[in-house]
């Protein structure tokens, strides 16, 4: 009996100490490299957000008196990825030729609540202001527009000297009562027709909306049946193309 327990009792020894001595289990690598590759991706993720976040900021002004919706913001943005998108497709970086312009919420329908005016653009301040309905008629047209005017100035007005160029607009002549006169089925607006700055503005916006961006054209009061889009189009893009000046 006393050898039997003797024995018994060597074996339990034998078995603790192998035990103890035997490595533990590998981690399994696999679930390691996800959970790595898990950490990555969401930085990945919260890195590209932060980037469209500062990229749309920059171009705001948000104080007591500019205020912004989720939805305008979006809109602003999608505009603005447009018009650079056209502008490099006329070999010019966008981004750079309107740095230090700036967007500013005025409250209420029309800018100083006169009747129409949607949109306004100081050059001396780089200041664009614009009201929500800006955002919500003909698609933004407003917003394109006073970028065209931000264009036109930045590039020392070579596409508003371009544009009537090429359309054969009349032009100023040395009669200071005679007005730019923009030639037929180039123009849109009454109220631009006879302004070389205002129907080019109006011709960038057609530019960038209906041929890069592919939405439905404008239509406006008074505006001409014949009026091209596409011939509206074409020549805005000779004259970003050109450099005339």
């Amino acid at each position: 009996m006393k050898a039997t327990y003797l024995i018994n009792t060597l074996i339990f020894l034998f078995l603790s100490i192998q035990s103890t001595m035997s490595p533990a289990a590998p981690t399994p690598r696999a679930s390691t490299l996800s959970a790595n590759l898990m950490v990555v991706a969401t930085t990945t993720n919260n890195a590209v957000m932060a980037t469209e976040t500062d990229e749309i900021d920059h171009w705001l002004i948000t104080d007591e008196e500019s205020h912004w919706s989720a939805d305008e913001i979006e809109v602003l943005q999608d505009v603005l990825q447009n018009t650079f998108g056209a502008l490099a497709g006329n070999n010019i970086d966008g981004r750079a030729l309107l740095d230090g312009y700036r967007f500013r919420h005025e409250a209420g329908s029309y800018i100083g609540d006169k009747d129409g005016r949607m949109g306004t653009i100081d050059h001396n301040t780089g200041i664009i202001t614009l009201t929500g309905k800006a955002f919500t008629v003909q698609n933004g047209f407003a917003i394109y527009h006073e970028l065209g005017h931000a264009v036109d100035f930045r590039l020392n007005r070579q596409l508003s000297a371009g544009f009537h160029s090429y359309t054969g607009g009349t032009g100023i002549s040395s009669d200071e009562d005679t007005p730019w006169h923009t030639a037929d089925n180039y123009w849109l607006r009454e109220q631009s027709r006879d302004d070389r700055e205002e129907t080019a503005a109006d011709a960038f916006a057609i530019l960038v909306m209906v041929s890069y961006a592919g939405e439905n054209p404008p239509v406006f009061a008074n505006q001409p049946v014949a009026a091209n889009y596409e011939a509206i189009s074409a020549a805005a893009a000779q004259a970003l193309q050109s450099g005339e000046s």
